[in-house]
């Protein structure tokens, strides 16, 4: 299934750099115009120029009309006009989120079903729907926790910056006749190929998309969105001294594994969970690193469009200067210098 997705965000809209790609419609017996006739709302002619997507096919309901681009609803035929961010000041141009997929930004929520619990109960039978014959081994599946909320942020297989959803999470355990786990087969957890271990959580666009976005402490201060989890972060003097203490500890709750089932990675940029799409990964040390660096700037500079942010090496170089320093020193003092005791 990852390997269907066609149609992206940026086919329609753009990017900060470049427009949407389009193709103009030769004659009567291009594809666009047969396959638009299939709707009553809106018909493609030659000489139309429509959207395509990222495989290079017409969209047919996407034109560029007198008034700019559009789309045609295919069900009611309704348009909508289709805003091009091509050219245009704002964070889709700000430097370093060249990576961002838009559903890093754009997703407001996903479902997150953590840990698949399997149970064959050995000495019991079912049906199987297939041949209609009982046979042995009942099955049952359960799940660790739901969650309905903010996203974790990984790298996907194009190297872009992606939402992450765990799936699947197994743990697998066989029940003899007496009720009791058969061992190894107690939580047993899987392993094999690519897979770090059968505890994996992928890149996917949940299809939740909104026109807000995140705000940039989200990403660059919460250790969820980066991948670490859910709990709290202990930043050592050293990078090696980073601590995390998670909010559900696995081993407390009888799992065979140290960290929590959000957990992509570490603190320190060791990645914990597998993915079972080949390239994609959580955010490594240097990563973590970059993203977390941003963070500490937020405070006072807390609007994409300060200017250190449009080149960062340069403020990176200031950022030790006396002038900065003795800004930071005068700003602590304004809050009361009790506060900081």
């Amino acid at each position: 299934m990852e390997e269907q997705v066609e149609i992206r965000c940026r086919d329609c809209h753009g990017t900060g750099s470049d427009p949407p790609s389009k193709r103009v419609i030769g004659d009567d017996n291009d594809y666009a115009v047969w396959a638009s006739q299939t709707f009553p709302w809106w018909s493609v002619e030659p000489g139309d120029e429509v959207a395509v997507s990222s495989r290079g096919r017409p969209l047919i309901n996407v034109i560029n009309g007198p008034t700019g681009w559009v789309l045609h609803g295919k069900v009611d035929g309704k348009i909508h006009p289709v805003q091009v961010i091509t050219g245009k000041s704002g964070p889709h141009t700000m430097p370093g989120h060249e990576r961002l997929e838009w559903s890093a930004c754009h997703s407001s929520w996903a479902p997150q079903c953590y840990g698949c619990h399997d149970y064959r109960f050995k000495a019991k039978k079912q049906l199987d729907p297939n041949t209609g014959i009982s046979t042995s081994g009942r099955w049952r599946e359960t799940q660790g926790y739901y969650r309905f909320e903010d996203l974790e942020l990984g790298v996907d297989d194009r190297g872009k910056i992606s939402p992450y959803m765990p799936g699947c999470q197994v743990l697998f355990s066989e029940i003899d006749d007496k009720g009791k786990p058969v061992l190894p087969y107690k939580n047993y957890v899987f392993k094999g190929g690519q897979l770090l271990s059968g505890i994996v959580s992928v890149p996917i666009d949940p299809h939740t998309t909104r026109r807000e976005v995140r705000p940039c402490e989200s990403c660059h201060l919460d250790p969820k969105p980066l991948g670490i989890g859910v709990g709290f972060v202990s930043w050592g003097d050293r990078w090696s001294e980073n601590h995390f203490l998670p909010i559900h500890d696995s081993l407390r709750e009888g799992l065979p594994f140290s960290f929590a089932m959000e957990s992509l990675v570490d603190p320190t940029g060791h990645p914990l969970q597998g993915n079972s799409h080949y390239g994609a990964r959580p955010f490594d040390k240097e990563e973590l690193k970059r993203i977390l660096r941003v963070g500490t700037c937020l405070p006072c500079h807390d609007q994409y469009k300060d200017p250190i942010y449009r080149n960062w090496k340069a403020s990176l170089r200031k950022d030790f200067s006396s002038t900065h320093l003795e800004a930071i020193q005068g700003s602590i003092k304004a809050t009361g210098e009790s506060e900081w005791r």
